[in-house]
């Protein structure tokens, strides 16, 4: 499995710095409070 991220390192951590990036917009924006609230 450590080759496999070894290979894929650059996509994976383009994906998790988006998607980090993602969460901060909307945590910044209010809406990710309403997206879990409607999870609960």
């Amino acid at each position: 499995t450590f080759d496999w991220v070894k290979r894929h390192y650059k996509i994976i951590n383009a994906v998790s710095g988006g998607f980090l990036i993602l969460v901060g917009v909307l945590m910044a924006t209010g809406t990710l409070g309403r997206l879990l609230a409607l999870m609960s």
